[in-house]
C-alpha cells in the first residue's frame, strides 16, 4: 500500500513543480475519444469483460497486468458493496495514481482502435466508467453536482456556448482549495450530472474529494471569467461548464 500512496504523491508533485511549456489545448468535441457509456449493455459487458480483463493481464501493455495485480491484491474483499466489485474498486485505485495517465491516452484517440478491437484497455476502461455509473446512482441518483472543481497548468481555447466533452476521465475535486493546488493557470468550475465521487476508494481518500466525470459526458460553456474583470479569482481564467446531457458514438460497440 505504501507505494500505491508514493505513486500518488508523485503525481500530484510533479504535476504542481513542472515546469514544461504546453501548447495551448482547444476545447471541441473530442470526436476521436473513447466514448462508450454501456447504456443498455452492462449485464453483458459484466461477463464479456472477464475474458478481456483475463486477456489484458496477461498482455500486460504498458505494464498494466503487473500494476492490476499488485491493486488486486492489496484490495479487500471487505471493500465491494452491492454493484461495486472488487474490480471495480480495483480500475478506481488503479487510475487514481500515476497510472491514470497511461489510460487516458489510449482513451483520447482510441475510437478507431476500440471499433477494430485492438484498444489496450477495454476492461479498465468498462470497470472504471461501470464504478462511475454505481456511484452515480447510490449516491445522488436524481441530481447532478453542481460544483466541482479542476484546476491546470494549461491554456485552453474555448467560446461561450460552445458544446464541449474532455474526451476522458477526468479528476475535479469538491474543494476549489484542492484543485488550486493542481495549477491556477486555467481552471474550470463545472455541474456534472454523470460524475460521482471516488474518494472513498482512491489512493489518496479524503486529501483530494476527488470526483470523476466519464468521457462522454458534454458540457456547454456558460461562461468566461478571468482576472482582468473578476477581482480575486482563483486562476487566471476560469470556465465555468453546465452539464448538457451526454454523447456516446460507441454506445455498446463490443456487443
Amino acid at each position: 500500500m505504501v507505494k500505491f500512496v508514493v505513486w500518488a504523491v508523485f503525481s500530484l508533485t510533479f504535476s504542481m513543480v513542472s515546469g514544461m511549456v504546453r501548447p495551448d489545448t482547444v476545447l471541441d468535441m473530442a470526436l476521436s475519444s473513447v466514448d462508450d457509456a454501456y447504456k443498455g449493455c452492462v449485464p453483458a459487458m459484466l461477463t464479456k469483460v472477464k475474458v478481456y480483463l483475463k486477456d489484458e493481464i496477461t498482455a500486460n501493455t504498458d505494464d498494466f497486468g503487473t500494476r492490476w495485480t499488485d491493486h488486486y491484491d492489496a484490495t479487500d474483499n471487505k471493500e465491494s458493496d452491492g454493484e461495486l466489485t472488487v474490480e471495480h474498486i480495483v480500475a478506481i485505485k488503479l487510475y487514481s495514481g500515476i497510472f491514470y495517465k497511461t489510460l487516458n491516452d489510449a482513451v483520447r484517440v482510441g475510437k478507431d482502435k476500440y471499433k477494430a478491437k485492438t484498444f489496450e484497455f477495454y476492461a479498465w476502461h468498462f470497470l472504471l466508467s461501470d464504478a462511475i455509473r454505481i456511484l452515480k446512482e447510490k449516491n445522488n441518483p436524481n441530481e447532478c453536482l453542481k460544483t466541482v472543481y479542476r484546476g491546470t497548468k494549461r491554456v485552453y481555447k474555448g467560446q461561450l456556448n460552445q458544446e464541449i466533452r474532455f474526451g476522458k476521465f477526468l479528476s475535479t475535486s469538491t474543494s476549489q482549495t484542492l484543485a488550486a493546488e493542481f495549477g491556477t493557470e486555467n481552471c474550470f468550475e463545472i455541474e456534472t450530472c454523470y460524475g460521482a465521487s471516488v474518494e472513498k476508494y482512491t489512493i489518496m481518500g479524503s486529501l483530494e474529494a476527488e470526483v470523476l466525470i466519464p468521457p462522454y459526458e458534454k458540457f456547454k460553456i456558460e461562461e468566461v471569467k478571468n482576472r482582468n474583470t473578476v477581482k480575486d479569482l482563483w486562476c487566471k481564467v476560469v470556465f465555468k461548464l453546465k452539464s448538457a446531457t451526454y454523447l456516446s458514438d460507441l454506445n455498446c460497440a463490443l456487443v
